[in-house]
C-alpha cells in the first residue's frame, strides 16, 4: 500500500465549485479518465494521482491520498481517496 499525505481529506473532482465531489475508493482507470478530464491540478493533486495511479499499476494492492489526521481511517478502508485496480 501507498499512503500519499495532503492537505485535503480526498482527490475532489470539480475542486472549488459548489459541484465539487470528494472521491472515496475509485479504479486506476476511472482516475485516470478523471484526469484527462483535467480534474487535478498539475502543480497540486496532479502528481499525487499521478503517483497512486502508477504504483497500482505496477501491482501495489492499493494507494491512498488523504490528510495527515485521516491516515488511519483511509488505511483501513473509512476516508481518504482509495485507489484500486481496474
Amino acid at each position: 500500500m501507498l499512503v500519499i499525505a495532503t492537505d485535503v481529506p480526498n482527490a475532489v473532482l470539480r475542486w472549488g465549485t459548489p459541484e465539487a465531489e470528494p472521491l472515496g475508493r475509485v479504479s486506476v482507470g476511472e482516475l485516470r479518465g478523471y484526469a484527462r478530464e483535467g480534474h487535478f491540478a498539475s502543480g497540486s493533486m496532479g502528481p499525487k494521482v499521478d503517483a497512486a495511479c502508477r504504483f497500482v499499476e505496477n501491482g501495489g494492492s492499493r494507494a491512498v491520498i488523504t490528510s495527515l489526521d485521516r491516515i488511519v481511517d483511509a488505511i483501513t478502508g473509512d476516508g481518504g481517496t482509495v485507489v484500486v485496480p481496474n
